[in-house]
């Protein structure tokens, strides 16, 4: 298990929910390989990254600002954060963090493997709630290195558009 430091990072739970459902078609089914059925949470230089790839695809959004930047990459299952994804559907900010509580160590006595991220938030018409999600164990494979690193990309077009009276006369 991959150990996560304290960290907080926020956002605004509605873009956090589109985020989510714009990734998660992209997760695994395949049982073999478990962890390519969760949605990846990596941190990056902007912010935290979701990640989703089957082995053929990959995708990518960006979502939280981090106050402290998140330690470790996570992945957790696609249908829990799908289900998350229609609690954020009420709006309001977000943030997420590891369950400290099993940092410390939980129930079975593990110490040190944080094996659950929280969401917190507060709706729009100020209902606070908490949603903690099972990590899946293992390391996600790096999918990431199959994206450039710089965003900006440089094309050109030759389009060749018939004059208007050669084409319609007038």
């Amino acid at each position: 298990r991959t150990r996560l430091a304290n960290f907080v990072a926020k956002g605004s739970a509605v873009w956090i929910a589109k985020a989510i459902r714009k990734v998660a078609p992209f997760a695994g089914k395949d049982e073999n390989r478990p962890i390519l059925r969760g949605v990846c949470l990596r941190p990056e230089n902007t912010g935290v990254g979701l990640w989703a790839a089957d082995g053929y695809r990959v995708a990518r959004a960006l979502v939280f600002q981090p106050e402290n930047m998140m330690a470790a990459i996570v992945a957790i299952p696609t249908a829990a954060m799908t289900k998350l994804a229609a609690l954020l559907d009420e709006g309001g900010n977000v943030e997420i963090g590891p369950s400290l509580a099993l940092l410390d160590g939980d129930d079975s006595g593990r110490r040190g493997a944080a094996s659950r991220v929280y969401f917190r938030g507060v709706s729009r018409d100020g209902v606070t709630w908490e949603a903690h999600l099972a990590t899946l164990a293992g390391d996600y494979p790096p999918v990431w290195r199959f994206l450039p690193e710089d965003k900006t990309f440089e094309t050109n077009a030759l389009v060749d558009t018939p004059k208007d009276d050669e084409e319609t006369g007038e």
